[in-house]
């Protein structure tokens, strides 16, 4: 796999992005009744100039994964389920872009998603499928798991303590 192709791929930052999304429409829908006073406004564009970033994110993450689709199908299909889900999971709909052309964007970014996640599954085997289920699941259950593994180095912590507690 293109080595470059795991330097852009970072599931806090689109977690991070994803955040400030729901932060943008629940100020939105805070001042919902002054929709004529300019704060509405410049929020207004502020979340669409957002939006539109994070679309255009999407968009290039799944172009770059086409692109690799041949050399790394196994990694192609874990990261475009994990992206296509998120950009379900960000609540992307089409009434929330002003321009055309960037509802067409969604539109295309969205079929690109599912059109490659088809291709790639119908590249792995049974056990291939069977690992990118796996790591599926383990990006998705990632924050628990560093809980986990912060919980477990603090116990170590603790436990290489008690014999310097015993001494004393």
């Amino acid at each position: 796999m293109n080595k470059a192709l795991g330097y852009w791929f970072t599931p806090g930052s689109f977690a991070a992005g994803a955040g400030q999304t729901q932060t943008l429409l629940e100020k939105m829908r805070a001042i919902e009744d002054e929709r004529a006073t300019a704060k509405y406004i410049a929020l207004q564009d502020s979340l669409h100039a957002h939006l539109k970033e994070r679309l255009f994110q999407y968009k290039s993450k799944v172009e770059s994964l086409e692109a690799e689709l041949q050399t790394s199908p196994l990694q192609v299909h874990v990261l475009a389920t994990w992206l296509g889900d998120a950009l379900i999971r960000e609540g992307f709909t089409s009434e929330m872009f002003p321009d055309f052309h960037d509802k067409e964007d969604l539109k295309e970014t969205r079929a690109k998603f599912v059109s490659l996640i088809d291709r790639s599954k119908s590249l792995l085997d049974a056990k291939q499928t069977a690992k990118a289920g796996k790591c599926f699941v383990l990006i998705q259950r990632r924050h628990a798991l560093n809980e986990a593994i912060a919980m477990a180095n603090a116990a170590d912590d603790l436990a290489a303590l008690q014999p310097i507690w015993s001494a004393y």
